[in-house]
């Protein structure tokens, strides 16, 4: 997912740290995304969210400083920041008012702009000004993305196995 070559202070254990951020109605549709990201070795998913099990109730002021927190801690600690935006609509119009994928990009695009590199991909929906080609990768669905990450994992593994080679000679 990242291919500039750097290491990242935020990985752990030498696996790239990633976070997806999408509405917390699509949660278990994300397990999955999550789940397929792991697959590649060395994609750690680092979103606590998704393991959240819902309330059943309107969350009290302090929950949601720390659910805000919890999550934003784990922006600050990706290497990549992935936002799957709609379709599909999941939920009322509560559900979609409630936006905190849109801040958590935010936040991730400031950590780019202001603090350090953070690859940054957008699927879904991605018409928005700040989602500019250049900063975000953007792709139309769940699976183009998957695609392309897998290629781009088969492509470094052909290329390490070649330098190794090489270097056995």
């Amino acid at each position: 997912m990242n291919d500039s070559g750097q290491d990242h202070i935020q990985s752990t254990d030498g696996c790239e740290v990633v976070y997806i951020a999408s509405q917390f109605g699509r949660q278990k549709e994300m397990r999955l995304f999550r789940d397929k990201l792991e697959q590649i070795p060395g994609v750690k998913v680092n979103a606590r969210w998704l393991d959240e099990e819902p309330l059943g109730r309107e969350p009290t002021d302090r929950e949601l400083v720390c659910m805000s927190s919890r999550d934003l801690n784990d922006v600050k600690m990706a290497a990549t920041f992935i936002l799957v935006n709609p379709p599909p609509y999941v939920g009322g119009r509560k559900e979609l008012a409630r936006g905190g994928r849109v801040y958590e990009a935010g936040v991730a695009g400031a950590i780019q702009m202001f603090v350090r590199d953070i690859v940054l991909g957008a699927i879904g929906d991605n018409e928005c000004i700040h989602l500019a080609p250049g900063r975000w990768s953007k792709f139309d669905t769940i699976e183009q993305f998957l695609t392309e990450v897998y290629e781009q994992h088969r492509s470094q593994r052909r290329e390490r196995e070649v330098q190794s080679a090489s270097n056995a000679n």
